[in-house]
């Protein structure tokens, strides 16, 4: 909705961050009471990882404008993509991938049950890219959703901080995706 109205993080970033967080209060508010049952989410060491990463993510964001040239030619073919993504939408989306998760095991999906209805959520919306951005670029973000589709049930439901972790790989994702974006931008 966001974009179809050129709202984005470039555009107008005050208004995409409000959203993202007015979001994320939203999901967490009509899912506490699956929030509730995970107390560990409240300790101080889920923040150290994110923050890692996010640190990462800003020397990244920092540095590689001032050190290389933009992947231009990637990004005018791809515009309503950002190949440096750091924005509050990804907290909205682990959430609800915590959210997912935590519904899907309450009501009794065994960790393979939940990793496939996951996989399926997570790849679907993704195959539209392989038609839209090409075999390589569609195939490149439908693999690592049908990844994070595994991964994330599986540290979230089996590790105290899964939510830190599956927060630090999607953002190490984007991050790395940036990263080769404008590296190697023919690549993709």
């Amino acid at each position: 909705m966001l974009l179809s109205r050129d709202i984005n993080y470039i555009s107008r970033p005050v208004v995409t961050a409000f959203y993202f967080l007015i979001a994320t209060a939203a999901f967490s508010f009509l899912g506490r009471s699956l929030l509730l049952a995970r107390r560990d989410l409240l300790r101080p060491g889920i923040f150290l990882i994110p923050g890692l990463v996010c640190g990462l993510g800003v020397v990244v964001y920092v540095s590689f404008p001032l050190l290389f040239s933009p992947p231009t030619t990637l990004i005018l073919q791809n515009p309503d993509m950002f190949f440096l993504p750091f924005n509050l939408g990804y907290l909205v989306q682990q959430t609800l991938v915590l959210l997912l998760v935590a519904a899907l095991a309450r009501a009794g999906l065994s960790l393979r049950g939940v990793c496939l209805v996951c996989c399926i959520l997570f790849g679907a919306p993704h195959l539209y890219l392989l038609h839209r951005n090409g075999i390589v670029l569609g195939g490149y973000f439908l693999v690592f959703s049908l990844l994070a589709g595994l991964v994330f049930p599986y540290a979230i439901t089996r590790y105290r901080l899964g939510l830190a972790y599956t927060f630090s790989l999607h953002l190490s994702f984007y991050v790395f995706t940036g990263v080769v974006c404008w590296l190697w931008p023919s690549v993709l």
